[in-house]
């Protein structure tokens, strides 16, 4: 896959082979109405903004791209078909969301309890407060093959923190994969 920018600053992602293409400019046409709602918000606010993105993960069965907006959109695409893949493609059934909400709030809790500088809306009387993953959970696959978990700035932390993300470890989740 290549990944071309056009005018717009809409990343375009590209395949020698038609038949995935046809499937790619589905996720194609998603980023490019993602993108155009950013700018046109971003617009009307008088804000600045600036549109990257990233080449997380490329391997001969995953590609992943990463949107930076004002949050960060990642889309893991199957190499095999050029459609994208929800988190929940790869588990058996919905139990893993139980599994890996868990996981992030004990990593949570650890890098408060060593950073006092560090803050999650993870406590009971927390308003906002995280109380597990979404069935359209942002996700990306790191370089070592580890499930990373991602949040929008302001989703489960104050605005200083970013964009949190949790790398969840495999053999955590080796039962509920597919």
């Amino acid at each position: 896959f290549t990944v071309d920018v056009n005018k717009s600053h809409v990343p375009w992602i590209t395949t020698a082979d038609n038949n995935k293409q046809e499937a790619l400019d589905v996720v194609n046409h998603k980023m490019a109405s993602t993108i155009k709602n950013f700018i046109s918000k971003e617009e009307k606010s008088g804000s600045y903004y600036s549109i990257n993105h990233e080449i997380v993960y490329n391997t001969d069965q995953l590609f992943t791209l990463k949107l930076e907006l004002n949050k960060n959109v990642y889309y893991t695409i199957n190499k095999s078909t050029g459609k994208s893949i929800p988190l929940s493609a790869y588990f058996k059934n919905s139990d893993y969301k139980k599994v890996i909400s868990k996981e992030i709030l004990i990593q949570m809790k650890a890098e408060m309890k060593k950073d006092t500088n560090k803050v999650y809306w993870c406590q009971k009387n927390d308003n906002p407060r995280f109380k597990g993953i979404s069935k359209n959970q942002s996700y990306y696959i790191n370089k070592q093959g580890e499930l990373v978990i991602c949040f929008d700035q302001f989703e489960v932390a104050p605005g200083y923190m970013g964009n949190p993300t949790f790398t969840i470890k495999n053999d955590l989740l080796d039962d509920y994969f597919k």
